[in-house]
């Protein structure tokens, strides 16, 4: 169910734009990680042991909206936040909840449990803000438990409202999701939980048992690579870590015969407005460009990408045996490796766009789960003038 607001709540507006002074949040995230009252997207968090209150706001004007997932894709996912009406800029509170399967549309829950004494909205110079306050345990089905650990949904809009469903807009950027499950009610008094992921690229581990390594330049590190991978195996799986000091996007390519034509690609990529998408993708035969897989098997729970003083990094991990046999190939068997990046940071959540220079190519087939350090590959010599094109490699 839906509430609504008036505009009226300037005092309410102040406080939210001001409140990152204090320490008393349980988790907090904006976007850009330095605004101060004019945030794209912007959430702050505290909870007293029964209820959490939620502040949200957003100069996109529409929609903002906070999503709580067990898997970081968007089904069967808790969601609270609100909308202005497109008819009279009534702020409408939203308790909501996203179907299952994929893409069917937003909807509000059967039962609204949002506490409407202390819950409201507003819309203010183009900022749209709303303190939501809910139980952390409901006890229904469309609430889940705020006091277990989820990954957490940042979503905003410039779609006013209501959406297809009835609910809440559809966000007009793919919402960020956070790398890790976050407890928004921690069992004791902590400082706020940040979006700050690592991912830990060490080139001196490349001497150890069940790791493969390829660095360019040979004497890089994890912040100075142009391109850097590191693959640790063990008995069923595989941990990808890649490093680029690349805008775009960084892939590793698994190839029967050189050629870029059926291959395993699987590598990460940045958006203009700086979203990292973790890929699982497919290089099709001929003249045609990659494309994701029908089937995404990477593990999505281990893998994670961020983007820090202009370093792209990576963490891919999927089984060595996918269950899929026509889009992944085999990784206990032997394979010729792509090397691949791009300069640009255009990604969407599709195929991998067009390299911005020639990938380099093993010089011999490699098992990964073998672990063995490259240190030596050759640059196929011929110029792609098309991304992943079936030419020939010597």
């Amino acid at each position: 169910m839906m509430k609504t607001q008036t505009i009226a709540f300037l005092l309410f507006a102040f406080a939210i734009e001001t409140a990152y002074s204090a320490e008393a949040y349980t988790h907090s995230y904006k976007n850009p990680s330095d605004c101060t009252t004019d945030c794209v997207y912007s959430v702050m968090i505290s909870t007293d042991g029964t209820q959490a209150t939620i502040n949200l706001t957003t100069n996109a004007g529409g929609m903002v909206a906070l999503g709580f997932s067990a898997d970081k894709q968007m089904w069967d996912d808790d969601v609270v936040g609100c909308y202005r009406n497109t008819s009279n800029d009534i702020v409408v509170l939203v308790d909501a909840w996203n179907p299952s399967p994929r893409h069917t549309n937003n909807m509000a829950d059967t039962i609204d449990n949002l506490d409407d004494t202390k819950s409201s909205g507003t819309y203010v110079n183009g900022t749209l803000s709303c303190t939501l306050v809910r139980n952390l345990f409901t006890n229904l089905t469309q609430d889940v438990n705020w006091n277990d650990p989820w990954y957490l949904f940042y979503a905003y809009s410039s779609n006013t409202g209501p959406g297809p469903g009835g609910a809440l807009p559809v966000h007009t950027t793919r919402p960020t999701i956070s790398d890790q499950k976050i407890e928004i009610a921690p069992a004791t008094t902590a400082p706020p939980t940040t979006m700050t992921p690592t991912i830990d690229i060490d080139f001196a581990q490349c001497s150890n048992d069940n790791y493969f390594c390829y660095r360019s330049p040979a004497d890089c590190t994890a912040t100075t690579c142009q391109y850097g991978v590191i693959i640790k195996t063990d008995s069923t799986k595989a941990t990808i870590k890649l490093a680029t000091t690349e805008d775009g996007w960084i892939a590793l390519g698994f190839s029967a015969d050189k050629a870029m034509g059926e291959d395993d690609v699987v590598g990460c990529a940045r958006s203009s407005g700086g979203e990292i998408f973790i890929k699982d993708t497919w290089n099709p035969n001929g003249q045609n460009p990659n494309v994701k897989d029908t089937e995404n098997n990477i593990i999505t729970a281990e893998s994670l990408g961020t983007f820090k003083n202009g370093v792209l990094q990576c963490q891919i991990v999927r089984n060595l045996v996918s269950p899929d046999k026509t889009q992944d190939r085999d990784w206990t068997s032997p394979w010729y490796l792509l090397y691949a990046y791009r300069e640009a940071a255009d990604a969407t959540d599709a195929g991998f766009l067009q390299h911005s220079a020639t990938p380099t190519i093993s010089a011999n087939t490699v098992v990964i789960s073998a672990g063995t350090t490259l240190v030596f590959a050759k640059a196929c010599g011929i110029l792609l003038l098309l991304a992943w094109l079936g030419q020939w490699c010597y």
